[in-house]
Formats: structure tokens, C-alpha cells, sequence
């Protein structure tokens, strides 16, 4: 136990190699979209403004109104990355609370920077039209209606994905996650179409899951929160095809803690949910054939986009995303960077992308970060992010927040 102990107290801090790291992907994802053929655009500066959605490639003045977004989402980091001690101390209520409320701030101020529409960055189905059509009557009365109900449920998920961290992992690396899940790299491109909505619906499955498995539950609460879990999953699908990428997700975990009769109770959930649909004239099969032909385009230009897409994951994230996969093997919550790994490959395999490669990978950089807060060595005490880490990647999304939506 004491060679255990002095082991991990000498384990060098990673830090800064994390933010060296980082900044080589930036630079890495700069020089490929230099070389790699993306289309008719020319311009360096302008390929880049297209990965997240940007109109123009003529870089506009920002407004006095997304000036004061920018700033607003600055004190909402600075504030969480400097009190997070405090903050990761309070009862597990009120920390939700205050990380919820703080993820509500901070996509809205990412969002309002980001001012112009978008059709979102893969195709929506039957329940995600619906919820672009919503966002749009919100739209119609008041621009910042929509944009509060999209920051108020990435809120919602930022709950859900907190008391999942805390089922599979323990409070200790739940806590800590909070800060990192609250400041969303990519958080502005939850307002693209449905995307926001398939977030909650697959941040939901996955804490319900992890829920539904834990021992010491009651037959009566396990069971109709793996009914839920599975009902959500259904939902998710409707919501954006790739949604369906959380049922990996809910497989893991269930194999994880040898639950696998869970696995047929959720089932029962997705089936109930998939009656609904079919019996609402939804046919799975005719959308995503039909989602798969609107993103036809030169196999050149695609397989381009899908090699950029890899190593803006790392370049959107910041240090964060670097240090979770360096010590991926150390988490009990790889169920969930499973969940986002298969949410990509589902993405660009099934052809769904039709927009903003932004807008595409954003609702699985979450997932993909939950490692940040594992122990250096298995069994080891939960560390990080650290503060430099941490700020380096709340930078990191201020600066491509605003230089994609210029």
C-alpha cells in the first residue's frame, strides 16, 4: 500500500504536456485544411470559418451584443474554474444547481455570440423537425426565447449526465466533471436544429441507465427506470438518427454490472416507443434513406471532412479532451466515451451530416471528456482537470466560438 501510495505522489503532472498537445492539433488541423481539397473556397480563413457553419468569408465586426456574451461567458469560467473547491464541496443539490444554472449562462452567452441561423449539422427526423419548428414560432416572437429554451435544456442534460458521472464513478469524479460538463467547448452549436434536443434526450438514457443498475435499488424503481431508459433511446432516435448511438451506451453499462436483465427491460421500453412511431406513420428506414441522399457529395470532399472532423474533436476541446483519453483506461464511465465515439462514427457513416462539421460533432464532446476527472493510475485518487487545463480549454472555446462565428 505504501509503494502504492508513493507511486502515485511522484506521477509527474501532465499538464502542460496536455496543452502542447493541443496546440499541435490546432496547428495539425490548420495545416490539413490547408492541403486537403474541401470544396471551391480558397481562402484558408474562410475553409476554416465553414467547418463551424460561418456564412461569409469575410470576417464581419462583432457586435456591442455579442461583445457582452463573450464577456459573460468569461466571468461564468473564470468564476467556476476559480471556485470549484468550494463548488465540488456543496450537497449534491446545490452543486447541481449551481453547475445547471452556470451551463445555462454559458450557452447562452456561447449561443448569442454565435447570432446567425443554421439548419444544424445533421439531418433531423420526426421529433426533431418538430422541435425546429418550435424553435422557430419561439424565434418568430423573440430570438432570445429560442435561444433560452435551447440553453435550458443543455441545462437539463448537464443534470443528467452529473448524477450518471455520479452512479458509475462515485461523487468524487461527479463533482469534479460538473465544472468541465458546465463549460461545454462546443456549446453554441447546441442551438443548430434539433441538436440540443437529441443532447437531453441521450444525457437522460444514459443516467437513467446507470441508474436502473445500481444494486440495492428496488425491483419496482429498477425496473421503470430501464423502461424510461429505453423509451428516451427511442425518443433520441426521433430526435437526429445518430441518437441512437446511446443505446451502446446502455448496453455497456448494463454489461458492466452484470445487469443483463435490465437489458431486456429496456428493450421493452425502445419497442414501446418504436409502436408509437410506426402506428405515427414514421418509418425509420424511409428517413434515414432519405437523410443519407440530402448529404450526397464528391467521396473526395467527404472523406476530407470526415479526417478534419477527427482532429477538430481534439482541437475544439482544448487540454481537456487530451488529458480524458490519455487516461481513458483509468474510468469506470467508458460506457460514455463509447457512447460518443459510436455517436461520431454513426454520424459520418450513415451519411446524416448535411452542414456544420461543428454542429456535427458537438453533442458528443461531453462524452468524449468524462475520463479529465480519472485518477493517473486505476484505484488512485480522482485528479483533474487541472487549473491550467482547464482555463486553456475554456479559452479554447471562447476563441473558436468567436472566430467561427465572425
Amino acid at each position: 500500500m505504501r509503494e502504492r501510495i508513493e507511486h502515485v505522489s511522484q506521477s509527474p503532472d501532465r499538464s502542460r504536456s496536455d496543452i502542447v498537445i493541443w496546440l499541435c492539433s490546432v496547428v495539425l488541423l490548420v495545416g490539413v485544411i490547408a492541403v486537403l481539397n474541401l470544396g471551391e473556397v480558397r481562402n484558408l480563413g474562410a475553409r476554416v470559418r465553414l467547418l463551424g457553419g460561418a456564412p461569409g468569408a469575410i470576417p464581419a465586426a462583432p457586435t456591442p451584443t455579442a461583445i457582452v456574451a463573450i464577456i459573460v461567458a468569461a466571468l461564468i469560467a473564470v468564476g467556476l474554474i476559480s471556485a470549484r473547491s468550494s463548488i465540488t464541496r456543496l450537497p449534491w443539490p446545490w452543486m447541481q444547481t449551481v453547475t445547471t444554472g452556470a451551463t445555462f449562462g454559458w450557452t447562452m452567452s456561447l449561443a448569442v455570440v454565435r447570432a446567425f441561423p443554421d439548419t444544424g449539422g445533421t439531418a433531423a427526423t420526426y421529433a426533431g423537425q418538430r422541435f425546429i419548428d418550435l424553435l422557430e414560432s419561439a424565434e418568430g416572437g423573440s430570438r432570445w426565447l429560442s435561444l433560452a429554451i435551447v440553453a435550458a435544456l443543455a441545462a437539463i442534460a448537464t443534470g443528467f449526465l452529473n448524477a450518471g458521472m455520479q452512479s458509475l464513478c462515485g461523487s468524487a469524479q461527479a463533482r469534479r466533471f460538473s465544472i468541465v460538463i458546465a463549460l461545454s467547448p462546443l456549446a453554441a452549436w447546441y442551438a443548430e436544429g434539433s441538436t440540443v434536443l437529441m443532447v437531453v434526450l441521450v444525457s437522460a438514457t444514459l443516467g437513467l441507465a446507470a441508474m436502473a443498475s445500481e444494486r440495492g435499488r428496488g425491483l419496482g424503481w429498477s425496473t421503470s427506470l430501464g423502461v424510461v431508459a429505453g423509451l428516451l433511446l427511442c425518443c433520441a432516435t426521433l430526435a437526429q438518427f445518430e441518437g441512437a448511438a446511446a443505446g451502446v451506451g446502455v448496453l455497456c453499462i448494463f454489461f458492466l454490472r452484470r445487469r443483463s436483465l435490465m437489458i431486456l427491460v429496456a428493450a421493452i421500453g425502445l419497442a414501446i416507443g418504436l409502436v408509437v412511431a410506426f402506428v405515427a406513420g414514421w418509418s425509420w428506414t424511409r428517413e434515414l434513406s432519405d437523410a443519407s441522399r440530402l448529404s450526397q457529395r464528391q467521396i473526395g470532399v467527404y472523406a476530407a471532412l470526415i479526417v478534419v472532423s477527427a482532429i477538430l474533436v481534439f482541437a475544439s476541446s482544448g487540454a481537456t479532451m487530451v488529458a480524458s483519453w490519455r487516461k481513458l483506461r483509468c474510468t469506470p464511465a467508458w460506457p460514455l466515451m463509447l457512447t460518443g465515439l459510436a455517436g461520431l462514427v454513426f454520424t459520418f457513416a450513415a451519411r446524416t451530416f448535411t452542414g456544420s462539421v461543428m454542429g456535427a460533432i458537438a453533442p458528443w464532446i461531453a462524452l468524449l471528456m468524462v475520463a479529465a476527472v480519472a485518477p493517473r493510475i486505476q484505484g488512485g485518487t480522482p485528479r483533474g482537470p487541472a487549473v491550467g487545463v482547464a482555463a486553456a480549454s475554456a479559452v479554447a472555446a471562447l476563441a473558436w466560438t468567436a472566430f467561427m462565428s465572425s
